[in-house]
């Protein structure tokens, strides 16, 4: 059964009124599904289920078969979406840049849009759709820094990155707009993807 709760946000490209389709925080040792909206986490790519620490996510856990992207999703049954998470450990010493690391309409580990941390540190937005990559708009350069609580806004054909609050990327992508997962990236070795932990996971409807 979905769990719909009525919510309201003030801050820059989030729309008052929207619906909370799902929440996780992580406080848990098997990842499962979503405390709010009982949505089941699955893998795609190169990811296994990660064995969570109990108050957070770090995509690390996983196991890798190779140095594609792995990919942890929920599917949320929305296109028009706002997809919200926390940044809480952030070590990007022993990655390969740039390294990608959220989602949002995905349809797989092949598919969709996603955030990356480029060569420079900063956040940068990609789209991925039958083998073509697209590169987005960056707006205002943002190093990524833990603390940042990041949102991917998408409405119609466009989706875009807000770092607390403040736009940041933006990118128009056609053929991922009826893709309706989101969720982490990670690419390399387990090494590699083990120094960024998540926490404070929502997604709401974009109430457009």
């Amino acid at each position: 059964m979905d769990v719909i709760l009525e919510t309201n946000f003030t801050a820059p490209g989030l729309p008052v009124g929207a619906q909370l389709i799902a929440s996780d925080d992580f406080n848990r040792t098997v990842i499962g599904a979503t405390p709010v909206g009982d949505i089941p986490w699955t893998f795609s790519g190169s990811m296994a289920a990660p064995a969570l620490d109990g108050s957070w996510f770090r995509t690390g856990n996983a196991t890798e078969a190779g140095n594609a992207y792995g990919a942890c999703l929920i599917n949320v049954a929305e296109t028009e979406l706002s997809y919200s998470v926390d940044v809480v450990q952030l070590d990007t010493s022993g990655m390969s840049l740039p390294q990608p690391i959220l989602g949002t309409r995905c349809l797989n580990a092949l598919n969709g849009v996603l955030v990356f941390i480029d060569s420079l540190g900063e956040y940068s937005i990609y789209s991925r759709n039958s083998g073509s990559n697209s590169s987005g708009v960056k707006l205002v350069p943002r190093t990524a820094a833990v603390g940042d609580r990041l949102t991917l806004e998408s409405i119609g054909n466009v989706t875009t990155l807000y770092v607390n609050g403040a736009a940041t990327c933006t990118i128009s992508s056609a053929g991922t707009s009826t893709y309706t997962r989101v969720g982490f990236f990670a690419a390399g070795t387990t090494a590699q993807r083990s120094g960024i932990a998540y926490d404070n996971l929502s997604v709401t409807t974009a109430g457009v």
